[in-house]
């Protein structure tokens, strides 16, 4: 690429078909924007685009992200609609599954399910072949027919070895087809990535001049990496533009201490890499991920260098709400990773639906995405459709960017809870997104999301027992060993309803550390368990947590990490009895386990001017993590100069 500045941003998203979505409000943010820091705008969208945009749209390609996805990392073919013969063939399988269904419960099927264990000498010769009064009585004849089927059955499978005939004759019948084999290979359907490479030629046939152009792609996979490389090798003029790649997706399950023990499994993402690298040195191309978490992971590949760009949702100001009742969200679709099946719970823990003097309803997106939906997921919906409207709406999407930014402007807490192992470095746009509308949140431990939570957390919980009208409810402080009281049972006030620890760590890390609290009472018998998982911050953690009253206290702290050994030097513990309830969290509250979610939401709930406040604040703070115009601004500077600036890191600010 040419030293001149660039002056377009041509955004590559194969997926969107519509206006509405996450990849098209991912875009939208995105062109805006560019076009707000003078670049021209070009979308290159799927073949079936649809629909009014503010920008120049080209409707290109015919696979979408997930239909690379899938064929990539899945081995499945693309999703596609049925046609009549799997349609068909669907029918044939569900009407054969009815008729074995009616065989096995029908007289001639119990019969044959009686005879497989008894001999025929007993059916023949005992007086009674039910021993058990409460199963259906089989007549004698039907027993003894049944049980020399079975046995002439046997002998003839054992005796003719059909599975090895079958395996004969099926490899004979091949053999004529192997020529057609071989044709279809060399004729057949182009490859994602020839696919995406040819599509792409087609759209920028218009143009000659791409010097001064960047070409972006949110959502990568290998399809476009090896297309890139194939323009490359044909000469193609749009290899000499500026091209930035965002990878989504994690490599490694787990936490950093594992990615080592994983290599192997990451072999397939460093030869896609490490393929574009030797293919085409000269390319001007970047690599981008949208979490730090998810850079770490990438950068552990070795081939390209990655960086973490924000992710972009509407900056615009929403406008605070003071209704009643408190209205409870829900956004994106009904999906079991994304906890929509722990929303039940939730509602029926505020029914009835008052708490205090401030009354709750519910507003969830519940559209699948799927046809029939995932089991957990619709098994939920059912639940929840049988709540009143009024107590429970239940809003169908997908919807376009006006009724996304209306359904969360409704909203005044947004519950996001999805499982932690799914999202642990994957970034989260409902969040980003919450934060940017000075919505409280509610969201998983362990994630993305509760480390950009947990500084706000930490320093709340630092602030509210230093502060004078809490010290002077303090019974007891000391400051102990950590391998003194780790694990064993204190002798503490039974009038103390709140511990507040402070562990300080002689070599920091960057791990979890799960502390578990047990409430005891004279006899060692449990009376509470109270457990949450929290990120060192400046070398310690400062934990509170609510208790009953108890004669004695257990606790203890682990990495969830189990290679990682490092414990805290010392712990500072300290008791206090307070006539009021005290909020544990600032502008967002953290669970441990989806068993959490209706308790931390009451909190929310019961402090919800305080969260409120907090989530303003988060608001301000966070915001170079979610504006679209710090992610056009890096991907357009030169990596040089945007070192000097020295921008934002997601890290500093954690």
């Amino acid at each position: 690429m040419s030293a001149a500045k660039p002056n377009r941003l041509t955004l590559i998203d194969q997926s969107i078909k519509h206006p509405g979505g996450h990849h098209y409000e991912y875009a939208l943010r995105v062109l805006e924007a560019a076009r707000r820091q003078g670049l021209e705008t070009w979308l290159l969208a799927h073949r079936d685009y649809r629909g009014a945009i503010d920008h120049p749209v080209e409707p290109a390609f015919t696979w979408t992200f997930w239909d690379n996805y899938r064929y990539y990392y899945l081995g499945r073919p693309p999703l596609r609609p049925p046609g009549w013969l799997s349609s068909l063939r669907r029918r044939v399988k569900e009407a054969r599954l009815t008729l074995d269904r009616r065989f096995v419960y029908s007289r001639v099927g119990l019969a044959v399910a009686r005879a497989r264990n008894l001999p025929l000498r007993d059916i023949l010769l005992r007086t009674r072949i039910d021993d058990d009064a409460s199963t259906v009585t089989t007549s004698r004849l039907l027993l003894a027919a049944a049980r020399v089927a079975l046995k002439v059955h046997s002998l003839t499978t054992r005796r003719l070895r059909f599975n090895r005939l079958r395996s004969l004759l099926l490899s004979v019948l091949a053999l004529p087809a192997l020529p057609l084999l071989l044709v279809a290979m060399l004729t057949g359907r182009k490859s994602p990535a020839a696919r995406f490479a040819a599509e792409l030629s087609a759209a920028l046939a218009e143009f000659s001049n791409h010097e001064s152009t960047i070409f972006f792609v949110p959502n990568a996979t290998a399809a476009e990496l090896e297309g890139l490389a194939l323009l490359h090798r044909a000469g193609h003029l749009a290899t000499r533009g500026r091209w930035a790649f965002l990878l989504r997706r994690p490599i490694f399950p787990g936490y950093p201490n594992g990615y080592a023990q994983q290599a192997e499994a990451a072999r397939r993402h460093r030869v896609e890499l490490a393929r574009l690298r030797d293919a085409a040195p000269d390319l001007d191309v970047r690599f981008y991920t949208d979490t730090d978490e998810l850079t770490e992971q990438y950068d552990f590949l070795g081939v390209y260098p990655f960086a973490t760009l924000p992710v972009p949702v509407d900056t615009a100001e929403v406008p605070p709400t003071d209704r009643h009742p408190l209205v409870i969200g829900y956004l994106g679709d009904a999906r079991d990773e994304k906890g929509f099946q722990y929303l039940p719970k939730l509602v029926e823990s505020f029914a009835p639906r008052r708490l205090g003097a401030r009354e709750v309803r519910f507003l969830f997106q519940a559209n699948f995405n799927v046809a029939a939906g995932e089991p957990g997921s619709r098994y939920a919906r059912s639940q929840l459709q049988t709540y009143s409207k009024d107590f429970v709406e239940l809003a169908q999407g997908p919807f376009d960017s006006r009724q996304y930014a209306d359904l969360l402007r409704r909203m005044d807490l947004v519950v996001i809870p999805y499982a932690a192992d799914n999202y642990s470095a994957r970034s989260s746009g409902v969040l980003m997104e919450a934060l940017a509308a000075g919505r409280p949140v509610l969201a998983p431990t362990c994630t993305w999301m509760a480390r950009l939570l947990e500084p706000s957390r930490q320093h709340h919980l630092a602030n509210l027992f230093a502060s004078s009208p809490i010290q002077a409810c303090r019974l007891a402080h000391s400051v102990e060993s950590f391998q003194r009281i780790n694990g064993a049972t204190l002798q503490i006030d039974p009038r103390a309803n709140y511990v507040f620890m402070r562990l300080r760590f002689d070599r920091p890390f960057s791990g979890w550390v799960r502390i578990r609290l047990i409430s005891l009472n004279e006899f060692d018998l449990a009376l509470d368990t109270a457990s949450n998982t929290y990120k060192l911050v400046n070398g310690e953690i400062v934990a509170a947590f609510s208790k009953p009253p108890s004669a004695r206290l257990r606790l203890s702290a682990e990495p969830i990490e189990p290679a990682i050994h490092e414990r805290p030097a010392e712990v500072e513990l300290s008791l206090y009895m307070s006539s009021e309830p005290l909020p544990l969290g600032a502008g967002a509250a953290l669970f441990d386990s989806p068993e959490q979610i209706p308790g931390v939401a009451h909190e929310l709930v019961a402090f919800y001017d305080h969260h409120k406040r907090a989530a303003e604040i988060l608001r301000h703070e966070l915001r170079p993590l979610y504006d679209p115009d710090v992610l056009v601004h890096q991907i357009v500077t030169d990596p040089r100069l945007l070192a000097a600036e020295q921008p934002v890191q997601q890290r500093a600010i954690a």
